[in-house]
């Protein structure tokens, strides 16, 4: 069974950014999908002060499991009354706009409405 679930130590948390070559900071945080003790994917994004920043999303070719994972990761900053969401890494645009949470490409501004919406860009 598939499971994604936020990393809860800090220094798993800070191992996997290096891992990834992604940038470590204060309000870092990560979830992952797991199926057994094999890691599927992770999304590695930035809680800080009213916004998240979207910082690195995997799998890129499995776009059911990346917006699941995005999800959780934007579930997060939901239950923090955060309700400003951007991506740093102009790579995940075309992901992100195939799941239909892009709302200002330009800017790199997600659509947080789009969590409440169906999967992968779904209207329904």
């Amino acid at each position: 069974m598939i499971q994604i679930f936020p990393l809860k130590e800090k220094e798993e948390v800070k191992a996997l950014f290096q891992e990834k070559g992604v940038e470590f900071e204060d309000g870092s945080c990560a979830v992952v999908a797991k199926e057994d003790f094999k890691q599927l994917g992770y999304c590695l994004f930035d809680l800080n002060g009213n916004e998240i920043t979207i910082k690195a999303l995997e799998p890129v070719d499995n776009p059911a499991l990346a917006d699941g994972i995005l999800r959780s990761a934007l579930h997060m900053a939901l239950l923090r009354e955060i309700h400003i969401a951007r991506f740093s890494d102009g790579n995940l645009s075309g992901l992100l706009s195939s799941l239909g949470f892009i709302d200002d490409e330009k800017d790199r501004v997600l659509n947080l409405s789009g969590i409440f919406r169906g999967c992968c860009g779904s209207t329904v």
